[in-house]
């Protein structure tokens, strides 16, 4: 069970060091920006082939922020533009073997117990703006998830933090992916400050 109150230190991990061909990243700083792109990671990287890491998003996604981080990172970023959607690729080996082994688990995505020493409201919002929806009538945000770790995670983020979220699992219905697995939907009050 992770720890989600806020030590008076936050504890630094380190890259993944790969070597000297590798971008050689800087030493990791904790940040609002930072817990943002981590938490954006969680939501919406892929890192499968262990050299570049990989966003698709929305054009109407926070992709300028997101870019902006990973060139502060030294990373060469790469950037196609396609009608409904943004394909922004990131290359170093040493960022996609680390999110990679922070952000993957046994049971799918999920928030490595430091991270919790770090902003987390910052690092949900950054989940938020890569895997949420705003929902309408409200200043409210949906994040459905078929991590089961990281739908606790959040959940017991935003309760430490005095929200009071939403929870409840849906079975994949009619017309759902043959691999359908369960969802876990949190809800919970969004200002929407660190997006």
């Amino acid at each position: 069970t992770p720890s989600v109150r806020a030590q008076t230190e936050p504890v630094i991990p380190k890259w993944i060091d790969c070597g000297s061909t590798s971008v050689v990243l800087p030493p990791i700083k904790p940040s609002a920006d930072l817990a943002w792109f981590f938490g954006f990671c969680v939501g919406d990287a892929s890192f499968n082939d262990g050299h570049k890491v990989r966003f698709k998003i929305s054009r109407k996604k926070p992709w300028r922020r997101l870019i902006e981080i990973l060139h502060s990172l030294g990373v060469k970023v790469q950037l196609k533009r396609h009608p409904t959607y943004l394909s922004i690729v990131a290359y170093s080996s040493s960022l996609s073997l680390t999110l990679h082994s922070w952000f993957v688990g046994e049971f799918g995505r999920q928030m490595p117990d430091w991270l919790f020493s770090w902003d987390v409201m910052a690092l949900i919002d950054g989940l938020a703006a890569a895997d949420g929806c705003v929902l309408k009538g409200g200043p409210a945000i949906r994040l459905t998830t078929v991590s089961p770790v990281l739908a606790q995670q959040l959940r017991m983020v935003l309760i430490a933090n005095g929200h009071h979220p939403s929870y409840r699992t849906k079975v994949p219905g009619a017309g759902a992916y043959a691999n359908g697995k369960l969802q876990h939907e949190i809800e919970w009050g969004y200002t929407g400050k660190n997006s």
